[in-house]
């Protein structure tokens, strides 16, 4: 359970749970530092479930997983520039089930490049979506984004929510945030933890592996916003990684 973290989520923060100390990408406050820079953030420096980590097909173990079902709901998004991504927050009864296990969709935002690679190869974008049970306890969709001819309806929407300046607000929207996810929901799962400050452990990984096919465009949509904002790969410390058979 992560109460600190599940609680920072339900009040409308990101899962980059925000504390009094800067914090960047780069530099002397960059991610290298973070463990160092706060009491409450060792986990960064000291876990040994951090994330993100490189997903290798040769070592992931296939399983017989349950399959992700997601339920979309009349949803209001609100974007917001967080000084470290676009977080749109989401309110409506959005949920995961995975097994016997519900989750509620919380927020949802992006890094640029993606945080978690694929046989060591970094997707352009990768979207975070961020749940939480009724326990507290989270489980994170990863998503990742690769260019094709053609927009994507639903990005496009998207974009239409994007803040029209730097710190500030988009208008409330009506979106399905499901809308956003490839067809196909293979995934690899894994423990781990929050990507940003506090880096808590205890986070239930689930990458899609297949990506969202969007246009160069709508990939430049996002990484104008923010670019350059993705916590390095980190040591995977033998931890297991299950994939669908």
């Amino acid at each position: 359970m992560l109460p600190a973290a599940a609680l920072a989520l339900l009040a409308g923060c990101s899962s980059s749970v925000e504390q009094h100390a800067h914090w960047s990408y780069s530099g002397e406050t960059g991610p290298a530092n973070w463990g160092r820079m706060n009491p409450a953030w060792s986990a960064a420096h000291e876990g040994r479930a951090q994330s993100p980590i490189n997903l290798s097909r040769d070592a992931a173990v296939e399983a017989d997983l349950p399959p992700l079902r997601f339920e979309a709901a009349p949803t209001t998004v609100v974007a917001r520039d967080n000084g470290h991504t676009i977080e749109w927050a989401c309110h409506g009864p959005n949920t995961l089930r995975v097994g016997k296990e519900l989750y509620a969709l919380k927020q949802f935002h992006f890094h640029a490049p993606s945080e978690h690679t694929v046989d060591g190869r970094h997707y352009p974008v990768e979207l975070h979506f961020v749940h939480a049970n009724a326990s507290g306890n989270l489980a994170v969709v990863g998503v990742m984004l690769s260019e094709r001819d053609g927009a994507d309806r639903a990005y496009a929407a998207l974009a239409a929510t994007l803040p029209a300046e730097r710190g500030g607000e988009g208008l409330p929207a009506t979106f399905d945030p499901y809308s956003l996810l490839p067809r196909t929901r293979r995934y690899a799962t894994y423990q781990g933890s929050l990507t940003t400050p506090p880096c808590t452990e205890g986070v239930r990984w689930i990458v899609l592996t297949s990506p969202a096919r969007v246009s160069g465009e709508q990939i430049a949509s996002f990484t104008g916003a923010y670019s350059g904002n993705a916590r390095p790969v980190q040591p995977a410390h033998n931890r297991l990684v299950l994939v669908d058979d």
